[in-house]
């Protein structure tokens, strides 16, 4: 099958996967910061409803959002205590961003072959302004970011609007990633082909996703596999 272009997802995928353990960590530590109950907290920012709320856009900043959290359970955010929380998670996404040992040689041989790159990720608003501190955002030809387009996986207009900025058809464009948020059948019901990335040492993250567990398609161990499977 020849390809147009390539897109990726971001964490998990063209970074490594973070274990549910430190991830956890890191919203207590957070919750600490802005001075309410970590469990408490924690419970808030997963919420389906606020989840959703947050890498939908809802929110400016990680601190707003972090306010609102703070309001909920009852507390009167503190601004000074909110924008040191807000650092802490930023200085969190800030250390996941760092790309796995073979993407950036990866993404410039893709490009060699004259493919174009995609990202769409499923993130909150303190990614944005990190993201074009990473080497590998020079690379992309369009990045998605879920907060600033206002839609989230698997829902295909996230995958329509990516094939729009790439000027792509669907059935022309190579999908890769970790499972996460049903992205692989996603993927595939907007006429994508799709590739599970399951890398070593990262199997017990990415199996606990249901779309990891039932996919039934191609499934790489490392992004060095890629510009294998496009001609």
């Amino acid at each position: 099958m020849k390809y147009d272009a390539v897109i990726f997802d971001l964490f998990g995928t063209l970074v490594p996967g973070m274990p549910p353990s430190a991830y956890e960590s890191s919203l207590r530590e957070t919750a600490s910061a802005a001075g309410v109950d970590p469990d408490e907290f924690i419970s808030c920012w997963l919420d389906d409803e606020m989840a959703a709320r947050r890498i939908t856009g809802h929110y400016r900043s990680q601190a707003d959002f972090i306010a609102d959290v703070c309001r909920r359970l009852g507390h009167t955010p503190d601004d000074g205590a909110v924008g040191r929380a807000a650092d802490i998670r930023a200085e969190f996404v800030r250390k996941w961003l760092t790309p796995r040992a073979d993407a950036v040689g990866v993404l410039k041989r893709l490009k060699e072959k004259g493919l174009k790159l995609g990202l769409m990720s499923v993130c909150s608003a303190d990614t944005p302004p990190l993201w074009p501190e990473t080497p590998l955002a020079p690379l992309f030809d369009a990045a998605l970011l879920s907060c600033e387009v206002g839609l989230n996986k698997p829902d295909p207009r996230f995958y329509a609007l990516a094939c729009e900025k790439l000027s792509v058809l669907p059935g022309r464009c190579l999908y890769v990633g970790d499972g996460a948020g049903d992205e692989l059948t996603g993927a595939l019901n907007a006429g994508m082909r799709a590739i599970l990335i399951c890398a070593p040492g990262e199997e017990e993250i990415v199996m606990a996703r249901e779309d990891a567990r039932n996919w039934r398609g191609p499934r790489i161990a490392s992004l060095g596999e890629v510009p294998g499977l496009v001609k």
